[in-house]
């Protein structure tokens, strides 16, 4: 393979520790869930894409990359026109002690490092300029911070149900009565399963998805009243506090970050 595939499958025995594939999706496609023999950094460019593996559910806004171990089956949905650029690492590389899928922060020397090594060819001379690339990187995404993105996915079919209805309206008065009803569990049973598979209370985790939906909705240039409005807070003040309690920080500290990294990518 002399130029570089858009097919994940034409990296996945490729002599060489690091494959880098660059591909443009556009808003609201599908990727149904799949799984490569290689570990892979989904980054995002530009663009924000939802990706489900079967315990938890990431946003994936520009400047964030999304590290799935070798074997991690995975689904993606194309939330707005995705610039993506993914790295294929070989199942022997080790980068984290844990194989366990992570949200990380994309700096500017570890994006430059990609896009360099995606002008090389596929097979790129391992003892040249583009080996020791290949080298840097592999030394420099384990220092990539971790982000707290993410929300667990329970494997349980009928709260998954209930997970994707949650998504799909996120301002919905989502009382645990209603949701014990889309999910045809009694009130109990589901507070008892969700504690189960994911380690906290109905309210929290409701909470967790509606965190990451305003993720999406802040980095695909909403304001904070229509992303108030879009998950059915009573006011700024009440959505603030919330998103701050979940990251750390205000919405708009969040839209200002994100639009200055997207400038300094």
């Amino acid at each position: 393979m002399d130029r570089h595939s858009t097919a994940a499958d034409d990296y996945q025995a490729l002599p060489r520790p690091i494959g880098v594939l660059g591909k443009s999706y556009a808003a609201g496609t599908d990727i149904p869930l799949h799984e490569h023999r290689r570990g892979q950094l989904l980054y995002a460019m530009s663009g924000i894409m939802r990706v489900a593996t079967e315990g938890a559910v990431f946003i994936l806004p520009p400047n964030r990359a999304l590290w799935l171990p070798p074997g991690v089956p995975h689904a993606l949905r194309i939330l707005a026109g995705v610039e993506m650029r993914n790295l294929y690492i070989a199942p022997e590389v080790a980068l984290f002690p844990e194989p366990t899928p992570k949200i990380l922060a994309m700096t500017l020397l570890v994006r430059a490092l990609i896009l360099r090594l995606l002008e090389e060819p596929p097979l790129y001379d391992e003892e040249g300029s583009a080996g020791l690339i290949a080298r840097l990187l592999l030394s420099e995404i384990p220092r990539l911070a971790e982000v707290p993105l993410s929300a667990a996915l329970p494997a349980d079919p009928r709260l998954r149900r209930l997970t994707n209805a949650i998504l799909a309206e996120p301002a919905r008065d989502w009382s645990l009565e209603r949701a014990a009803e889309i999910a045809a569990l009694s009130p109990r049973t589901l507070e008892r399963h969700i504690q189960d598979e994911t380690g906290l209370s109905y309210g929290r985790w409701r909470q967790q998805l509606l965190m990451l939906e305003a993720i999406s909705l802040l980095a695909s240039g909403l304001t904070i009243a229509d992303v108030t409005r879009r998950l059915g807070y009573a006011n700024a003040s009440a959505f603030a506090a919330a998103f701050k309690r979940s990251f750390g920080q205000s919405p708009s500290d969040f839209r200002t970050r994100n639009a200055a990294s997207g400038r300094d990518g």
